[in-house]
């Protein structure tokens, strides 16, 4: 494990898992929901959820997160 500091008022914009993993989630979820063409049930609601999750959290799409936000490989020019 690494540690890394984060600029000040910075930490809501760094954050690679909000930025592009979690807009993944959203997105997919809304793509298995207009799939169904029926309202979501509490039933179907936990399998929908797992089955993006499964999609949104992958190696590529963490990698990619932590590059869009110039992490790493670090990019100055992007924080």
């Amino acid at each position: 494990i690494l540690p890394l500091c984060l600029p000040a008022h910075t930490s809501h914009i760094l954050q690679p898992l909000d930025i592009f993993v979690f807009s993944l989630i959203s997105t997919y979820y809304t793509q298995e929901v207009n799939k169904l063409r029926v309202p979501v049930n509490k039933d179907q609601f936990p399998n929908l959820l797992a089955h993006t999750h499964i999609k949104a959290f992958t190696v590529s799409n963490i990698k990619t997160g932590f590059q869009v936000i110039g992490i790493y490989p670090f990019n100055p020019s992007i924080i």
